[in-house]
Order: C-alpha cells, then structure tokens, then sequence
C-alpha cells in the first residue's frame, strides 16, 4: 500500500467541522492543555490515538455498549496471540521472553476504535482517511485491507488468481459480510482462532438454498458434509517458515522464508452446529520452532503440541471452479488432500494427524462413463523450460540467457552467464502521447544485436515473479525471433533446484546484425483496439487487477486520469496466468478459466493493461497455452487515455494560457494553445469558439511582422509538452465511443 503524504496524515479536513465529532474540543480525547501558548508545553501529554487504551473514556459516552463488548474483540485484544502461543512454549518462557517477544510483532495487527473509523493502522504507517472525519463504515481498502492484504486483500482484488465473484459482480466490500455484530463481539477468553467467534457470518447466510433437498444437484448431495469454498475457491497462498527480528535500526519486522499457492482439503476434528463440514480447507500456519530465535533459543519447546495446518477461507470465490468443474477434478485427485508429505516438520506429524486426510478418506473416482472426460490441453513446449534443462544447457554457446529483474537485483546475483537487459527501455518513454508505445524496429535491434542475438538466437529469460520477462518475449517474437523461452519459476525455481548464482558480469558474446522480420500484426494500435470492442470475434481483455478494472478508490493506477475500464472489455487478471513466485499456474486450470470468459483459440485477442508489462507477460502465457492470434494493445490503457479520451484538466490549462497569450496581443502563441485545448478536449465548446477566433487574429499578427503567408507550414511551436502539433480533430459526433464504464457504487 502506498504511503500518504504527510500533510494527508495530520491536516484535519473542513469537511470534518461539519460532523458532530466537532463539537468536542481536541484536548476531550487526545489530551494536552488548549490554554498554553507554548507548543511544547500544549502538547504535554497528548495521545496520538485515544481509543487504543481509553476507548471508554473517549467514545463511551456516547457508544457505551459498543465500546464494553469491542474493547474485548479480536480485533482490540491479544487472546488470539496468547492462546496460539501459550500452548507452544513453558510458563516460565512465555513470562520471562516469549510475551514481551511476540508483542514487539503482534501488538500492531491489533486495531482500536480510531484505526477502523478515522485512520489506516500502525502496521500501515497509520494517517486519517478524510481528514480526521469518523466514518462508520470502515474503507476496504485504506483499512480492512492494510491489515488483511497479504492474503485476503490480493485473493479479493484479483492481485492473485482471478478475483471474488462478490466483487466483480456484485461489488461487496467487507462490510457487507462482516458486519459490526462480528467486529464489535466480545471474544470468548478460550479463543483459538477467529472462526470461533460466534457472530461470524456463513454462506449459507445469503445462499439459504444450499442445503439437503436442494434442486442443485451438487448442492443436494455435498450440503453439510463439504465446506463450501471448496467447490468455490480457487488456489490460495500458504507461508512457510516466517521469522521475526529487529533491523539495525530497532524496528521490529516479519519475514516468510517461503509462499506457495496451494489447495488443500482436510479433515474437520472439531464438528460445530455452524461448521458441521466432514471436509475444509486448510492453510499452513507460519509460524515454526524457530520463529523467535532472535530472541532466544529454544523458546518454543512444545511447538509440536498444536497443528499448524487450520481452516481457511479465501476470498477468492468464482461461482464455477477448476474443482467443481468436473467431479474427478476433486474425487481420486490425492493431489489436493492434505497428506503427511505437506508437513514441513517430521516431528509435526502427531500433531497435524487429525487434519490429515488418509487414503481411505479420499473420495473414489466417479465412474468414467457417466462423468465426461475434458482432453488436456496442448501446450507449447518449446516456449517454456524448466530449471533443470536449463542447468543442463547452461554452457551452450548458442544460448543467450537474460535476466529482466533490476540492474540491482543482477548485481547481487544472477544465473551463470545471464546477461542483463532493461525491458523498459524497449519502451518509449520521452513522449506524452506515445508513452509506452513499443519501439520502432530500427531501434530495438540495436539494443539486442548488441548482446549478440539476433532473429535465429535461442534466447532463455527470466524474472522474479515481476512479469518483466514477457515484455522481452513479445518484443523478440515482434522482430521475428519465435526462438524464445521463458523459465518457468525464475530464480526462485532455480534456487529451489538447488543451483548456485553468480555476481560477476559474463562476456557478451559478440555483437550480430539483427535483419528483423516485423510482424506488425501482432500489436494493435488505438484504433483496432476501440473498433473491436463490439466485435464477437475479438476478445479485449484487460489483464489488470480486479481492483484497477473496477477503479476502486486507492487501487487505481496513479499514472491514468479515468481510471475503470471501456464498455466491451472482459477481466481476466494476469495472475490467472502467473503465481507471485512466477510459475505458470496448470494450463488445464488456465485454460478452464479462459474458457469461462469466452476466450478460446478460435478468437483474436487482445491485450490490455496500464503501461504494456502485464499485457506483454499475458500474451506470452496464451502462445504457450497455443494460441495464435495473440495482440498487445500498443501503449495499453495510459495512452490510450491521452490519445482518445477527453482531457478536460490540460484542455482548461491549455484554454486559461491561450486567453492569456491571446489578451496581451500574442495571437500566434495563443492559437497554439488553442489547438492544444481542442485537441486534449475535442467535445470542448469553448476551446473551438477561440480557435476560431484566433485564426484570423493569428493570420493578421503574421501579415504585420511581414512573414510569407504560407497556410501549409507548422505553426509556431509553445514549450509545454513534448506533444507534436497537429490539425485539430473535428467534433466528435455523438456516439463515439469516449465512455468510461464503472460498475455502480465505485
């Protein structure tokens, strides 16, 4: 989450002296004394946030039975903390290190009053949301999520995997599932975990039709036996080996050793009359023997007296799943059933023994000839390797590996002879409008020729997970090079297969003339782009996030001035594609989803992001998937805006200096910004009136300075920009499309 400036953090908004929290004076809860002078002497005594250690004294006045029962919740408490840890380690330990210890990490994911209605929390650098104005409904994404990001919030936002239907169609946030009934409850003092607090909502609370008797079949026969995220979810995220410490600094910090997705089911030990399910899912708990190590050794003697796999509930719900999409997909696929070869610790495995699923446990295949068999589908080898081919290869002269992660990042170490190219400078980057816009061909083949490769080289590149490395692989294939492959996984799979890297910088091989063989077909310009948005052959997908395609506020990219998406583009998140560790997800899996969204190998298809990188690294996953007719939406969403989309801002700016330029006599420079407001905003009625106007204005200041009258000749040019000067577009008529569609309530 990106941090606020600092005058957002403390500037109180006028907005706020019209609420009723204004009639406190700000020493009634934050303290100090309003009749010094002295700002050192005023400020004795104030407290930042109130409501941490005083929430009865500052909001129970007026919220009595609210503050009582939340001042105990899971949210304000550390019941949570102590009875996940107390059961690990000794009475003695837990009073002499392991409480002070645990407390220097788990006290700031703990929120007060204040961080859920006026500020974002601690953990998030803290700062009011709308200039100290008490919201009611806490923000989803400024609140709720900058505590539970790192796994709910990128599940919900479609950062990994494919977004929550609750979001995409029906756009829920937080509080539409869990209410102030869940967030204000007292927690019982033998709390184990959250979904032991009695107020949490169910499905079955909006779905009341999932139940025995059911006409869904799947509903009918699954209802009370099976959880039902597992025939809804899709894969999530489990960390492994977390450990805490403090930076040179004193700051204390957090950090996984390792996260994979994953889906997994295990068994329920604990029936409930709200959680009666045979089946869940479940989700390694991080922590480990040695997660407090900085500390001390061997404060956890008893670690192994508790399971570390426990229910779960992603939030990344799709009405249709892989899981659900055939029965064979979960029954007989021992795959996704928790086994004792999931366990991280030999020593765990007593305790994990309830959760695990055993062999006879895992429901048999459905018969082959009632249930239909889906083929397999067919990739492209050749255009992905894994690790090991590559180690193998590793010394073939005519391999050229290249590292796209950041120069810093190479630097530090970097597979045996990889070489390092920056995939943003394939990119234009000097001029407003062709901002992003791949290259021209004569240019990038000097940028490759000079490492050595040209159209025939084998060319292997990787990232880190950061989706550079497709940018490399459509601008190759662009230039004619198909001889290009990806390693799936990066250096986290070279790492995980036990290879070394390396940090001295290998000899470029020799430098080779690069004929291109453009195939300009495979970049759409603007224009292709808007006239197939209707077009029931070409598929115009966005692969951002859910949260940027929806336009949420504080998700939007801060380089677009619309936010949102056109009317005529589907959402299919590039994370579909990659894990964050950068492996391809199962191209059945993939290919399943795509299918959901009518992207199929008969289409065309489109590409679409902010600035080309997501576009580029989805277009390399669809060529691998066996998809022909592959496009990247050259310059993608950024400049498509500043190309075809009014901007109103710069046309005003554009119209304020020609009125300027025009009252002082500079008729000349006035009709440039003119045409400048007309061409940023062509739907502008007054930008037009003075461009008319100034034309003959403009015309007579030539006549008098004595210039030859030449109509076809370019203007004098006004420093503002770096756009080139061009006829003004006519009017737009009335059904062109400049229409930005958001769903309704963002």
């Amino acid at each position: 989450m990106a941090p606020l400036e600092l005058w957002e953090k403390v500037l109180i908004s006028k907005e706020y002296f019209d609420t009723d929290h204004a009639d406190l004076d700000c020493v009634d809860c934050h303290g100090g004394n309003s009749e010094e002078s002295d700002r050192v002497t005023a400020h004795k005594g104030v407290v930042k946030d109130p409501t941490i250690k005083s929430a009865g004294k500052v909001c129970g006045d007026c919220h009595e039975e609210i503050v009582e029962s939340a001042s105990q919740s899971i949210h304000a408490d550390i019941m949570l903390k102590k009875n996940a840890l107390k059961p690990r380690t000794t009475s003695n330990l837990w009073e002499s290190k392991v409480d002070a210890a645990s407390s220097n990490h788990c006290m700031k994911c703990h929120a007060s009053c204040g961080q859920c209605h006026v500020s974002r929390t601690e953990n998030v650098g803290s700062g009011f949301i709308k200039g100290h104005v008490f919201q009611k409904r806490p923000d989803m994404v400024s609140q709720c999520t900058a505590c539970h990001g790192s796994r709910i919030g990128k599940e919900y936002f479609g950062e990994r995997g494919a977004g929550d239907v609750h979001l995409t169609e029906k756009n829920m946030d937080c509080v539409d599932c869990h209410d102030a009934d869940e967030m204000h409850a007292k927690s019982q003092k033998n709390i184990k975990n959250r979904f032991d607090v009695q107020e949490i909502p169910a499905c079955t609370d909006c779905h009341k039709d999932v139940k025995k008797g059911s006409p869904i079949k799947q509903h009918d026969i699954h209802a009370g036996k099976v959880q039902c995220q597992i025939c809804h979810a899709q894969q999530y995220v489990n960390c492994f080996n977390c450990h805490v410490g403090k930076d040179p600094e004193g700051l204390a910090y957090y950090k996984n050793g390792k996260e994979i997705e994953t889906f997994k089911i295990g068994i329920n030990p604990e029936k409930t009359k709200s959680f009666p399910y045979n089946y869940m899912l479940v989700r390694n708990v991080p922590a480990n023997p040695y997660l407090l190590d900085y500390y001390g050794k061997d404060l956890l003697p008893n670690f192994d007296k508790v399971h570390t796999w426990k229910r779960t509930a992603p939030h990344n719900i799709q009405r249709k799943t892989w899981v659900s999409e055939s029965c064979n997909h979960c029954h007989g696929n021992r795959d996704i059933f928790l086994d004792k070869k999931d366990i991280q610790y030999d020593f765990l495995l007593k305790a994990n023994r309830p959760i695990l699923v055993p062999d006879s446990m895992v429901p048999e295949r459905q018969d082959e000839g009632k249930i239909t068999q889906r083929p397999t589908v067919k990739v492209r080898n050749d255009l992905v390797v894994d690790a090991s081919w590559l180690h193998k290869n590793i010394a073939n002269q005519d391999l050229i590996i290249v590292d796209t992660r950041s120069r810093r990042n190479y630097m530090d170490g970097h597979i045996p002879n990889a070489i390092y190219i920056n995939v943003f400078n394939l990119r234009q980057k000097n001029s407003w409008k062709a901002v992003n816009y791949i290259k021209a061909p004569k240019d990038l083949v000097k940028v490759f020729g000079s490492c050595g490769i040209d159209k025939n080289t084998h060319v292997i590149v990787y990232d880190d997970g950061s989706l550079k490395a497709g940018l490399l692989i459509f601008v190759l294939n662009y230039l004619g090079n198909d001889n290009v492959s990806y390693l799936d996984g990066g250096v986290e799979a070279w790492e995980d297969a036990g290879y070394h890297f390396v940090k001295d910088v290998p000899v470029k091989s020799a430098a080779k003339p690069f004929v291109p063989e453009v195939h300009a077909e495979i970049l759409a310009d603007h224009l292709f782009f808007q006239k197939n948005l209707d077009n029931p052959g070409v598929r115009i997908v966005d692969v951002r996030s859910v949260a940027q395609y929806l336009n949420l506020p504080g998700k939007s990219s801060a380089k677009l001035r619309w936010g949102g998406h056109l009317k005529g583009m589907l959402n299919l998140p590039c994370r579909v594609f990659y894990m964050d560790n950068g492996f391809l997800r199962n191209p059945d899996e993939t290919m399943f989803m795509l299918k959901q969204r009518g992207i199929t190998h008969d289409k065309t298809v489109v590409l679409s992001c902010n600035t080309n990188q997501f576009a580029a690294s989805a277009y390399a996953a669809l060529r691998y998937l066996g998809f022909e007719d592959v496009r990247l939406h050259n310059g993608s969403m950024v400049s498509y805006e500043r190309n075809c989309l009014p901007d109103m801002g710069h046309s005003a700016k554009m119209l304020q200096s020609g009125k300027q330029a025009f009252f002082s006599g500079r008729y000349l420079d006035a009709k440039e910004y003119f045409r400048k407001a007309v061409q940023a905003d062509p739907s502008g009625t007054d930008a037009w009136k003075y461009y008319d106007i100034i034309i003959n204005f403009a015309l007579a200041e030539k006549l008098e300075k004595g210039s030859n009258i030449n109509l076809l000749r370019e203007p004098t040019r006004i420093d503002e920009g770096p756009d080139t000067v061009v006829t003004p577009p006519a009017p737009p008529s009335k059904d062109t499309k400049f229409k930005i569609e958001e769903d309704e309530g963002c």
